[in-house]
């Protein structure tokens, strides 16, 4: 079997894995670790880092054990409790497909890593060597998938915290990672650039980590309104240095290509 068909083998299996059923996924990521080590070892790393269990969430409850005995108070008490319960499930369940769905675009990038490997002749790779650079397909994939995620999830945000939308008008230009990995690079100083993308992505994911956790304190005072200012500061900057690493992603992204790339939230 080929490794292209090895990798789409796997990126199917994972994407049949029920959505947030962690254990499903460990036992995925069980089967593919050795695959990857054998065929990819300069990716392992990287594959290790995003393959992680994500934190639970943990809310607390009221008015201890559920009682047989009902009155107001007993029945306030276990709504309040239903609504943590499935709050955490819901929450949880959200937090598994994160890393999941980072181990799919990691699958994809390898995927047209051995796509192009094909296409191109030997001669042609070594003149072109970003066509097949890994970290540059990452940020390629990371930017079209995870970023326009994550610029969504902030723009909903914004609207239930009744804040004015702040999206940029969207410009004009490549509006998939297809089009981009079609192209060929234009920016030959690969080094600079790979340790930038993997800056950006390392802080972009520094910050979401810190995003969620301000998240999940703010869900235990109910919602952000009645959450004290101090959380509702931290999301907020975890959500702005989110933006402005983006921000600096794409600009690398289209350097390296010559080419505008249009992201809804981005200039």
């Amino acid at each position: 079997m080929s490794n292209n068909r090895l990798l789409v083998q796997l990126k199917q299996e994972l994407e049949s894995t029920q959505s947030g059923s962690w254990h499903e996924v460990a036992a995925w990521i069980a089967k593919a670790t050795p695959i990857i080590q054998r065929y990819y070892p300069h990716d392992l790393v990287y594959f290790q880092r995003i393959a992680v269990a994500p934190p639970r969430l943990g809310l607390p409850r009221v008015g201890g054990l559920r009682s047989t005995f009902k009155n107001d108070v007993s029945l306030a008490f276990d709504a309040l409790n239903d609504k943590a319960t499935a709050s955490e499930q819901r929450t949880n369940h959200q937090r598994i497909d994160h890393p999941k769905n980072k181990i799919l675009n990691f699958l994809d990038g390898l995927i047209v890593l051995e796509i192009n490997s094909l296409i191109q002749g030997s001669d042609v790779m070594n003149e072109l060597e970003g066509l097949a650079n890994p970290i540059l397909m990452q940020g390629v994939a990371f930017l079209f998938n995870e970023v326009k995620e994550i610029l969504a999830e902030r723009r909903k945000s914004r609207a239930d915290r009744k804040e004015p939308d702040d999206t940029p008008i969207l410009s004009t230009g490549l509006q998939t990672a297809e089009e981009v990995l079609n192209l060929k690079p234009k920016e030959v100083r690969l080094n600079d650039i790979n340790e930038e993308i993997k800056h950006c992505i390392n802080m972009i994911e520094r910050y979401r980590k810190n995003q969620r956790y301000a998240e999940a304190a703010i869900q235990q005072f109910g919602n952000i309104f009645q959450a004290p200012p101090i959380k509702r500061s931290e999301l907020e900057d975890a959500e702005k240095s989110i933006q402005e690493y983006a921000q600096r992603l794409k600009n690398t992204i289209e350097k390296v290509y010559g080419h505008k790339i249009s992201i809804v939230g981005l200039l």
